[in-house]
């Protein structure tokens, strides 16, 4: 809707169901179902959702409902309004809906119903919100031009725009899984060419010239984070209060944007688990064995009781090789850690215990150097696709409300 409240000349407004069927599904008998790929495709609900269109897993053999390829599937219950575009005919359970747009340019139709679904967060202020009807989903209004062409003509603009975003998105899978196996080769391999011979350690297969230690033989100092900090956190706090949510796996970096501050105490505590520059960082309750290493630009940061604090010394092994290997091979040894009974979390003398290899220095270096610079790639890509969807938004904002028109061939509005 235009942020106005008026609908531009030309154009109307007009509910969903009358411009569109909508064909809400059904959970057909639990006998129908399989995993053996007899029958149609089945979506029970969002669950099954890909980034533009579903994944299914399972089959039906006699669906009640089904959607048609090219049929929007709109999630009707929680998330309600989970958006994905079927790309083949489908069997369609309870939680999700099917809109056929019968009254409009489909790719005008996917994009403004993209903008609709907020009318949704409207129902649910002040309420329980965990389902919607055919009448909601029917109810929902949109604002549609007044010719078939200037339909196509912004229908084709925004799809460009989600095909950018979504040769991005490939862009960084691809990156991120060559990332990964290029990370493991360096980390258990070494650099191309330099070695010939590996041997079988505690750290697994490594080069028969790298040594191999543990993280209490190359650390300074090994501790955990404070618990009972409630009473420092500040909304306005100076330094940062690091939790597992601040490290992510598959990451050597600190996931910065789930912050919670804090004033912390001039006291020993706050000494003893401030975060310095190279520290490692390593979850040891909730998902075992996260690893991250605290880059130069964190700032003042503290670490609490759920995280390990890991100082080592750098004139034997670089912070970063160490978090890479954490990251990546060395995973192998937080499986078995949680095998031998470990599930329920880690303590310090297991973190201590964990092996490291130790490859000469002129070899970490490199290592390093050419996975900071993987990361780099993927991180440049992913700003990109912040910006492309920035820009979707704003812009599909703009065209489905008719406040900036795209003139046609002609120049006519």
């Amino acid at each position: 809707m235009s942020r106005n409240g008026h609908v531009p000349d030309g154009w109307r407004r007009v509910r969903l169901g009358d411009i569109a069927e909508i064909v809400m599904g059904q959970s057909p008998p639990a006998s129908t179902i399989n995993d053996e790929g007899d029958g149609l495709p089945f979506i029970q609900g969002n669950a099954e959702y890909g980034a533009r269109h579903p994944s299914p897993v399972k089959w039906c053999n006699s669906p009640w409902k089904r959607a048609r390829a090219g049929d929007v599937l709109m999630s009707v219950r929680a998330p309600v309004g989970a958006l994905n575009i079927a790309d083949r005919d489908l069997a369609i359970g309870r939680g999700v809906c099917a809109v056929r747009f019968t009254g409009v340019e489909s790719k005008y139709g996917w994009q403004a119903i993209q903008v609709a679904v907020s009318q949704f967060r409207r129902l649910a202020q002040g309420s329980t919100f965990t389902a919607v009807g055919r009448d909601a989903v029917a109810g929902l209004t949109l604002e549609i031009p007044g010719s078939a062409a200037e339909e196509r003509t912004i229908g084709e603009t925004l799809d460009s725009i989600d095909e950018a975003i979504e040769r991005t998105e490939t862009v960084i899978v691809r990156a991120a899984e060559a990332k990964q196996a290029l990370a493991h080769e360096l980390l258990t391999r070494g650099l191309p060419g330099r070695h010939t011979r590996f041997k079988h350690t505690a750290a697994g297969e490594i080069p028969d010239g790298w040594e191999v230690a543990r993280i209490g033989e190359l650390s300074t100092f090994v501790t955990s984070g404070s618990r009972g900090w409630a009473k420092h956190y500040r909304t306005d706090g100076r330094a940062k209060f690091l939790r597992i949510t601040n490290v992510k796996r598959g990451s050597v970096l600190p996931v910065l944007d789930d912050l919670q501050w804090v004033e912390p105490p001039l006291d020993a505590e706050g000494r003893r688990t401030l975060v310095r520059p190279g520290d490692l960082l390593i979850s040891i309750t909730a998902d075992l064995g996260a690893t991250c290493v605290a880059p130069d630009e964190l700032g003042e940061a503290y670490v609490n009781q759920h995280l390990a604090l890991v100082r080592l010394d750098a004139s034997r092994v670089l912070p970063w090789f160490a978090g890479y290997f954490l990251a990546g091979p060395g995973q192998a040894q937080f499986q078995m850690l949680m095998d031998q009974g470990a599930k329920a979390g880690l303590n310090l003398s297991s973190i201590r215990r964990l092996a490291l290899p130790v490859p000469p220095m002129d070899e970490q270096r490199t290592i390093v150097s050419v996975l900071q610079a993987s990361e780099s790639r993927i991180e440049r890509e992913a700003q990109q696709l912040v910006r492309w969807r920035e820009a979707k938004e704003h812009i599909a904002r703009a065209l489905l409300a008719g406040e900036v028109r795209i003139p046609d061939e002609k120049g006519r509005l």
